[in-house]
């Protein structure tokens, strides 16, 4: 089955876990340093197809990288015609419903994409820290969006109904 996961280890190490529709064994990254210190830090885990990359952000800076491979290039997606809940903190343990590997600390401000984002979106992110995620302008003057909002150079995203990176706001 196809699979996805944000990970730390029991070193502290973020890691990530990719396997495609179709392929049997995982493709791995995972970052060289912990996070388990005792801080808050923001953890970013990318699948680029386009860019044939799968990485780990900690902080805003790529941490680990890997080129994609075969195992994780393709399709995710239900592959047994059961409902995949989404889980957060923990993995379920063989095919069953009984969560494990629970994850000791506090998970705050979860966010999920459908697209791989930019180095200047991750950064942008972890850069406005407690303030939350820069929102989108209304850069073609359409109603959708806000304006007025100081976001960094190359983060601001039109919330146009048509763009499928973001929903309108």
């Amino acid at each position: 089955n196809p699979l996805y996961e944000l990970y730390v280890a029991a070193d502290g190490r973020p890691g990530l876990h990719l396997r495609d529709l179709g392929s049997q064994n995982l493709q791995q990254v995972q970052g060289p340093s912990s996070i388990a210190d005792g801080t808050w830090h923001q953890v970013v885990a990318r699948r680029d197809i386009a860019g044939g990359v799968m990485d780990v952000w900690v902080d805003g800076s790529l941490a680990a990288s890997a080129g994609l491979t075969q195992l994780a290039d393709g399709n995710i997606a239900d592959s047994d015609g059961e409902p995949d809940p989404l889980l957060i903190g923990a993995v379920y343990a063989g095919g069953t419903t009984t969560p494990s590997g629970v994850f000791s600390g506090r998970i705050d401000e979860v966010m999920y994409f459908n697209r791989a984002l930019s180095a200047a979106e991750i950064q942008a992110i972890h850069d406005a820290d407690s303030t939350g995620m820069c929102g989108c302008t209304d850069l073609d003057a359409d109603g959708y969006g806000t304006d007025g909002l100081s976001c960094p150079l190359g983060t601001a995203i039109d919330c146009a109904p048509s763009n499928p990176a973001i929903r309108p706001g």
